[in-house]
């Protein structure tokens, strides 16, 4: 009598605390809202592939490179997608997940989207994501372009082969092209008497349809990871928002995993873990984000989420809202400073001014002007005019009330003026802004002006190499004086 022996059954763990909930959540967010960010990097890639020509693709064939400014005009695509569609999908997540948690539910708690804290990672998120898909797409389209692949195949059949692998990675691309020179294989030992243009032509039909479905397969994986990732920062920054308005009180966070056989070795060790909201979870990989660490997802496509637990009891003391407050800032003095002192003729695009709690401003900051926000966040803390005079100490025109504001309305002059030549802030912004900014201070220096005597916070930043702020931080001194 034969013995069927079946292997061990991984059996699904019972779930501590909510982690059921928190899992089911994430889960449900994902499955409802992959659709279009997939969509959407498929039709932004189809745009790609159709706007480059097979002579560019021959010439860079024989170059054995593409052009450099093909990549560059690749990496501008992605900013524009990032600013125009990605970014706001992220936000819908982060707001999602800012929610979710059950341990905030039946409290009356309303996320803030427009802190500067969010609205700068929204914009170093899609700056790095811009970098990292502008270099894969890079990398990719060189692995073709090798010795190796062009002593194999003809200028044209080479050609034809790169053109639908952009948006690719280079180990989907490198796969695409070993799949197509198989089909070549096969054919040519199936049918000898084949004509070498059809099985080229029968071949490129079957590895563009592969490239079709590689092309979803990463737009999916894009998906997932970045949706997965916004949420469940929304969910701590959810957490720290409540914290800070007084309905919470200390809390720790537990790494939860579905525990079903799907789960990968690395997540299954993190299972259950808990550490403090400030803490990294121990595991190795490759990094996929800044801070990697801190929250999922830990690799690509993963589902996990952290639950949070409250440790102790709020203090409710609620510290205030970030809003829009009545600071004359905002009204009709707001305008006539920028008139008088900066000459502007035209009021009505002044940037929005929002007053920020100081533990939603980074340490020790004034003010900041975003320009992918568009906005000028002001300290809470220097709403009283003695405490202004005092904290600006140190910087331009310093025992001036308005230095503060009128040092970010000349940052919000600089990216009007690159939004008028460029259309968009990108990631290019800041590095032009300073090389334009550096000429500006070596011809003061030149010219005999001693740029270290413009303030000690210049000076600071002139050894950073921050030029824009030292160039900033003149031009008050010009509009103000002492």
């Amino acid at each position: 009598m034969a013995i069927l022996i079946r292997p061990a059954a991984r059996i699904k763990k019972v779930k501590a605390g909510n982690a059921e909930e928190v899992l089911y959540k994430l889960q449900s967010f994902l499955d409802d809202n992959m659709e279009e960010p997939v969509e959407i990097l498929c039709g932004f890639w189809e745009d790609q592939r159709n706007a480059i020509t097979y002579q560019e693709l021959r010439e860079a064939v024989k170059a054995g490179a593409l052009n450099e400014t093909l990549f560059q005009m690749w990496s501008q695509d992605y900013s524009v997608l990032v600013r125009g569609r990605l970014s706001g999908l992220w936000q819908n997540a982060m707001k999602a997940g800012s929610v979710s948690q059950p341990v905030i539910q039946g409290r009356n708690f309303e996320f803030n989207m427009q802190i500067p804290g969010i609205m700068n990672w929204i914009n170093r998120r899609g700056a790095e994501f811009v970098a990292s898909v502008s270099l894969e797409q890079k990398q990719a389209i060189q692995a073709l372009l090798v010795k190796k692949m062009t002593e194999r195949h003809t200028v044209d059949e080479l050609a034809r082969l790169i053109r639908p692998c952009i948006g690719l990675t280079k180990g989907q691309a490198q796969a695409n092209v070993k799949y197509y020179d198989n089909i070549v294989a096969t054919l040519r030992k199936e049918h000898p008497r084949m004509k070498m243009e059809s099985i080229q032509r029968k071949a490129q039909d079957a590895a563009l349809k592969y490239a079709e479905r590689q092309h979803r397969q990463r737009a999916m994986t894009i998906a997932q990871t970045e949706s997965a990732y916004a949420y469940n920062r929304g969910a701590d920054e959810g957490i720290r928002q409540a914290q800070r308005q007084g309905l919470m009180g200390e809390v720790i966070k537990r790494w939860c995993t579905s525990g079903d056989h799907n789960v990968c070795a690395t997540c299954q060790g993190l299972e259950g873990v808990e550490v403090g909201m400030d803490k990294g979870f121990q595991f190795k990989g490759r990094q996929l984000f800044a801070g990697q660490n801190l929250l999922p997802p830990a690799h690509p496509r993963c589902a996990c989420a952290v639950e949070y637990i409250e440790t102790s009891s709020a203090t409710n003391r609620a510290e205030p809202p970030s809003n829009v407050s009545d600071s004359p800032l905002l009204g009709e003095e707001r305008e006539f400073l920028a008139a008088a002192v900066l000459g502007m003729k035209d009021t009505n695009k002044l940037p929005p001014v929002v007053i920020a709690a100081v533990t939603e401003m980074n340490l020790g900051t004034l003010a900041s002007y975003v320009p992918y926000t568009n906005a000028i966040f002001i300290n809470e803390y220097i709403a009283d005019r003695k405490v202004l005079l005092n904290s600006q100490m140190g910087f331009a025109s310093s025992k001036n009330s308005i230095a503060t504001y009128v040092h970010e309305l000349i940052h919000w002059m600089d990216a009007e003026q690159y939004r008028a030549k460029h259309g968009i802030i990108d990631k290019d912004y800041i590095p032009k802004l300073r090389e334009k900014h550096k000429k500006s201070i070596a011809k003061l220096a030149k010219n005999g002006y001693n740029v270290h005597n413009i303030s000690e916070y210049a000076s600071d930043e002139l050894k950073k190499k921050h030029y824009d702020e030292v160039y900033t931080e003149y031009r008050v001194k010009q509009f103000l004086g002492e």
